[in-house]
């Protein structure tokens, strides 16, 4: 005969409890994907951003660099066509007259008539220059202030018209200047002709050159200048020096 089980009912008087049934959770990984993928698009444009920056200041110092060292090429440009070396033209490979005239006109004074620039030789000969120029400061590249013109970029360039444009940068074979960009630039440049303090001859001259290049990216153009002094002991009859030396070296800039 089975005994009868003792059983407890418990009863719960709490209406709230009485009534309590588990809610379903909701689910939060949808969310936490879409936090992290805000997050993670946010670290690729900042870095896309960066890398654009970054990319930006690189060109415009690859182009700096760039014009820098066609401004250097210029100033030796320069030089040549003060030491009549090579000047303006190459005469083994241009046989144009009309430029080789040009070019030993730029180193003779000729007659009083003629009314060209030309680099001179003698004090008498600066002299005669200084006249021909009148109130110009510069003619084709050829200056001969009493005091130095400013050291200053501005200045310069508002005195293209009365530049040198130097040859330094020569298309390349078969092509036409529109189908390279350097031929469009043309780097332009001045010489000062002064005579040195310590000079008793006459004959020895000190030139500042002055460069202006412009840049690929950069609206202002790089202004170089430097002076360049001949070797006394070395200085022919003809003022052609074949050696000197560089003696200052510098960025010019806007005030």
């Amino acid at each position: 005969m089975q005994q009868p089980r003792n059983t407890v009912q418990i009863f719960c008087k709490d209406p709230y409890l009485r009534s309590f049934q588990p809610h379903t959770t909701l689910g939060i990984a949808l969310p936490t994907v879409m936090v992290m993928l805000l997050l993670s698009s946010g670290l690729v444009l900042t870095a896309w951003r960066s890398i654009w920056l970054h990319e930006l200041l690189l060109q415009a110092r690859a182009d700096a660099m760039r014009t820098q060292w066609l401004a250097d090429a210029t100033l030796l440009a320069a030089l040549d066509d003060v030491l009549q070396r090579n000047a303006l033209t190459n005469s083994s490979a241009n046989t144009n007259t009309n430029t080789d005239a040009q070019t030993s006109m730029r180193h003779a004074m000729g007659s009083d008539e003629q009314s060209h620039v030309f680099f001179p030789k003698t004090a008498d000969e600066l002299l005669v220059l200084r006249q021909r120029l009148g109130a110009s400061a510069c003619r084709e590249g050829i200056c001969a202030p009493l005091q130095p013109l400013p050291s200053v970029a501005t200045y310069w360039q508002s005195m293209g018209s009365s530049s040198m444009t130097s040859s330094v940068i020569n298309a390349s074979k078969g092509t036409t200047a529109e189908s390279n960009p350097l031929q469009n630039k043309n780097p332009r440049y001045w010489v000062e002709v002064f005579v040195p303090t310590d000079a008793s001859d006459g004959k020895t001259f000190v030139y500042r050159i002055t460069a202006m290049v412009s840049g690929w990216k950069s609206a202002q153009p790089t202004v170089l200048q430097a002076i360049w002094q001949p070797d006394i002991a070395a200085v022919s009859a003809n003022n052609n020096a074949p050696s000197g030396r560089w003696v200052s070296w510098a960025v010019l800039h806007a005030p």
